[in-house]
């Protein structure tokens, strides 16, 4: 885990939004072994308030495993006329995805093995939120684990949810400057090499199917649409 600052300034953009931003570049940084999270994924609360929308009742909720990034659910409800539902949740702490910029025209992509899918992806820099760990920490703290950069300024972009038919998990989408190398602290089994991309290819990528990863796809996207010659 990264240790920052909590000194925050804001930055401006058209339309009169207000995105909170992070000077980072007097941090004392020390990274400290992960523990496992198994408490505090965001799905019972979502759940009910979801299902009271809906006019469900949430009777019974079933636990079918719990590990160290997800927990399995099957969730049974009950309609205002009496029928009953079930609903396969996967639970998840959430995440952050940075798109860091190396200068005003190349950013920092990763190819990350992937073993659910069988082999490499071309990706942001991302991973899971420990638990009730502030988004913007653990931005800086993944950035620097993945790529080997210390972020000077960190500035928040979106949130959005990955894959909201089945998994609670929210993204939370972060741009990050004034890099400064330092020490990458890849965990066990990751492989992971930096790959500096000019922007404009990175955008051609999503396009062309050399980027398929949703996440970076999206920020990506979201960054050339609403953000670029902004922040």
């Amino acid at each position: 885990m990264l240790i920052f600052p909590l000194e925050l300034d804001f930055c401006h953009l058209a339309g009169g939004a207000l995105l909170p931003t992070m000077d980072l570049r007097w941090c004392d940084v020390r990274i400290i072994p992960r523990t496992p999270a198994t408490d505090g994924f965001a799905t019972a609360a979502a759940a009910t308030m979801m299902d009271e929308i809906m006019g469900m009742e949430l009777v019974e909720k079933q636990v079918l495993y719990t590990g160290r990034k997800i927990r399995l659910e099957i969730h049974h409800l009950r309609d205002e006329e009496g029928n009953r539902y079930q609903h396969e949740v996967c639970a998840h702490n959430g995440a952050v995805v940075i798109l860091p910029w190396m200068d005003s025209q190349t950013i920092v992509l990763i190819k990350n093995f992937r073993y659910a899918v069988g082999g490499p992806l071309v990706e942001l820099p991302a991973g899971t939120l420990e638990k009730k760990e502030d988004p913007m920490n653990c931005a800086g703290r993944e950035l620097l684990e993945e790529t080997g950069f210390l972020a000077g300024r960190l500035t928040r972009l979106a949130s959005f949810f990955s894959s909201p038919g089945v998994l609670s998990e929210r993204m939370y989408a972060f741009a990050a400057f004034d890099l400064e190398r330092s020490q990458t602290a890849l965990e066990i089994g990751e492989q992971i090499e930096p790959l500096p991309t000019l922007f404009d290819e990175a955008v051609q990528m999503c396009g062309d199917g050399r980027i398929v990863d949703g996440k970076t796809i999206a920020t990506i996207l979201l960054y050339e649409r609403f953000f670029r010659n902004k922040v």
